[in-house]
């Protein structure tokens, strides 16, 4: 039987020059109108679950109010389509990166929803801000040619990546600051356990990125 085979290196068998990894928790706060929307999804999803019986459906649809909730989380405009604020947790990320810019350091940003990666590129480019965007359907050498222009970019620029697009074996050693902006997915919190990413995803130097986490 043949089988492909994964090398898994850590930060400390390849890069021991690179200080340890520094990372910062950041608790952000739903505004009330944010808060009324997820009660009220909350709610329904209560309820959704109540109907839908002990048999498989039941998991199916607790997976979608799931979603949805983590969406909400995020960024209520995702998927509402009279939602028009930027939601509490957009607007922490993009003071981060402003922050983060004004140092000369260049952030990779990752999310589960590509819709939320998409409306930030929008926000981005309404400041001005040279941001790149990988998610699952980029081509693989589009992916490529994307890394390695952020790479080798002078200017603080942004890198949004799917967590969908992460496993792909992307080099984005260009970047310095990681930010995750939802809560930690199994598969994400194992890159950052075992140090590695990007393979996983980020090679870049994630040991001295940071992260920030949202309620819910």
């Amino acid at each position: 039987e043949v089988a492909p085979f994964l090398l898994r290196r850590t930060k400390e068998e390849v890069l021991k020059e690179l200080p340890p990894k520094s990372e910062e928790v950041l608790v952000v706060t739903m505004e009330e109108k944010e808060r009324k929307i997820y009660a009220a999804y909350h709610e329904n999803a209560v309820l959704s679950l109540r109907q839908a019986g002990e048999d498989g459906r039941q998991k199916i649809a607790l997976l979608a109010e799931l979603t949805r909730l983590r969406q909400l989380c995020v960024d209520p405009s995702s998927f509402l389509e009279d939602f028009h604020d930027v939601s509490s947790k957009l607007s922490q990320t993009l003071s981060m990166i402003e922050v983060a810019r004004q140092g000369g350091h260049k952030v990779l940003v990752f999310s589960s929803f590509v819709t939320v990666l998409k409306h930030l590129q929008s926000l981005l480019n309404e400041g001005d801000v040279l941001s790149y965007l990988i998610y699952g359907d980029t081509p693989a050498q589009e992916r490529l040619e994307i890394a390695d222009e952020f790479n080798a970019s002078k200017d603080p620029s942004v890198m949004l990546v799917s967590l969908k697009a992460g496993g792909t074996g992307l080099n984005l050693v260009g970047a310095d600051i990681v930010i995750q902006s939802l809560h930690k997915t199994p598969r994400l919190s194992l890159c950052f356990r075992a140090n590695t990413c990007f393979g996983e995803y980020l090679p870049a130097n994630p040991d001295r990125g940071h992260h920030s986490k949202g309620q819910g």
